[in-house]
């Protein structure tokens, strides 16, 4: 449950880190703004998740998670689109795609 996986990309760092600010460089002609979280708990099995911050468009560059053990896991974002227009169609419940035949059974107690 603690594994850093795309689904907490966004939220894990919320509870039990510590953070602090890291080095600013440039990075593929980005610059890259680091943040450091460290985990408060001593029973984590992670040392350190660096995540790297576009300095001029505030989005997650990559997240970079290391391993008491030394292993090594960089999720990085390739491309990502903002305030992109969604289809109301998209929120709307179509009962008839998911209709479920009820079946009961009525047995008599003994």
């Amino acid at each position: 449950e603690e594994n850093l996986t795309p689904s907490k990309l966004f939220s894990f760092y919320k509870k039990g880190y510590s953070y602090a600010l890291g080095d600013l460089k440039s990075l593929n002609g980005i610059k890259i703004q680091e943040v450091i979280l460290t985990p408060i708990s001593n029973e984590s099995t992670v040392q350190t998740i660096v995540i790297a911050i576009d300095h001029k468009t505030k989005h997650i560059y990559s997240i970079a998670e290391t391993g008491k053990n030394s292993s090594k896991t960089i999720l990085t974002i390739r491309s990502m689109e903002t305030n992109q227009p969604i289809s109301e169609k998209l929120f709307i419940f179509d009962d008839n795609k998911y209709r479920v035949e009820k079946k009961y059974t009525i047995s008599e107690p003994n």
